[in-house]
């Protein structure tokens, strides 16, 4: 139930990422643009602009949020992390001077993990319900699923079009997409179409 929550906080924190990343330019020098709107923004204020306030306030959002995810990730590494810990994991996150396809494709990767592991949850939940034990439901699961589906249904309709031509191309590329579907079916056919869009 745990690592389903935090998988949940997790999809929280950076579906608020998405949002509040809207209103400013990411990419390179992102963060040196927005440290200079925080400087200018007191004095476009005392000439009665507000131009800076919400692009200013989204970035700290963002910021605030950005740092969510690194103490989370450093505590699924570490109780007594070191800075360097906290370094190294912060430069693997999402981040502003990412461009925003970047932090889009990251945010999906890590919100295709996280809703998997809230599928397991649920589907364990459904298992001992049924079966009054978790007796092999894990060798069920890994045999029907993987993380792969539930990237695959997050994708936007180009990437994922552009997914299904590229793999199309190859035997290796179509058994895959046979096996994605396979996975997504049964996903389906075990309630979890919520987490499988």
């Amino acid at each position: 139930a745990d690592k389903a929550n935090q998988s949940r906080q997790s999809n929280f924190t950076l579906d608020q990422m998405r949002d509040v990343s809207q209103s400013w330019r990411m990419g390179k020098g992102g963060t040196a643009l927005m440290e200079a709107q925080r400087y200018f923004k007191p004095f476009a204020n005392a000439i009665g602009s507000t131009m800076f306030d919400k692009p200013v306030a989204d970035f700290e959002s963002f910021q605030k949020n950005t740092g969510t995810l690194v103490r989370q990730a450093v505590k699924e590494v570490s109780s007594r992390a070191a800075m360097q810990e906290f370094t190294i994991i912060q430069s693997q996150l999402p981040s502003a001077d990412m461009s925003r396809r970047g932090f889009n494709q990251i945010a999906d990767q890590f919100q295709s993990v996280n809703d998997f592991n809230i599928a397991k949850h649920q589907a364990g939940q459904a298992w001992r319900d049924a079966t009054g034990s978790m007796d092999k439901f894990e060798g069920e699961w890994n045999k029907n699923i993987t993380p792969a589906a539930f990237l695959v249904a997050r994708l936007p309709a180009d990437q994922l079009g552009a997914l299904k031509a590229n793999m199309d191309r190859t035997p290796e590329g179509r058994a895959t997409l046979k096996s994605i579907t396979k996975q997504l079916q049964w996903a389906h056919d075990h309630n979890l179409d919520q987490l499988v869009r």
